[in-house]
């Protein structure tokens, strides 16, 4: 299994009951149907990860205000 990371996506089409997404060198292509099947637990995932990196940002802003009030 190989692994690619993708930080930015460049281009998304679709056709012929697909849907492709592009990034840098690497096309990964989806069976539509299949791909909308998937993508409940991708947002939910895709949700949960953001929500715990605001959570660190904010955390660490309310730790340096309170560093900084005299």
């Amino acid at each position: 299994m190989k692994h690619r990371y993708i930080y930015d996506i460049d281009q998304i089409y679709g056709e012929n009951g697909e849907v492709s997404i592009i990034s840098n060198d690497v096309t990964i292509t989806f069976n539509a149907r299949n791909l909308l099947a998937s993508l409940d637990p991708m947002l939910y995932f895709a949700i949960k990860e953001v929500n715990k990196e605001n959570e660190g940002i904010k955390n660490s802003l309310k730790e340096t205000i309170k560093s900084i009030r005299y």
